[in-house]
């Protein structure tokens, strides 16, 4: 499951390709993630495109009913908006 945490940066990946950007690696994840990720022994650090795309599936996945996923979920949402805010 260490895509959970990858899933998280694969979502500002995915947004930053989709709006020509370029994202360079490694990229942690967001800090709502990490205790998700520690639970699930994923690393906190994302250190390629393929493990972005990984942790993406991984987190949409995963059931919202969990605590730290919806944590995650939220975290990543927070994470987005805040790169869209920065790059406009």
């Amino acid at each position: 499951m260490r895509t959970t945490l990858a899933l998280g940066i694969l979502l500002l990946t995915a947004i930053a390709c989709s709006a020509g950007e370029v994202i360079h690696y490694p990229v942690a994840i967001p800090g709502g993630c990490v205790a998700l990720a520690q639970r699930e022994g994923s690393p906190t650090l994302i250190e390629n495109r393929w493990e972005g795309v990984k942790a993406r599936a991984k987190l949409a996945r995963m059931k919202n009913s969990d605590p730290l996923v919806l944590q995650c979920k939220d975290a990543v949402s927070l994470a987005v908006a805040d790169y869209r805010a920065t790059k406009e």
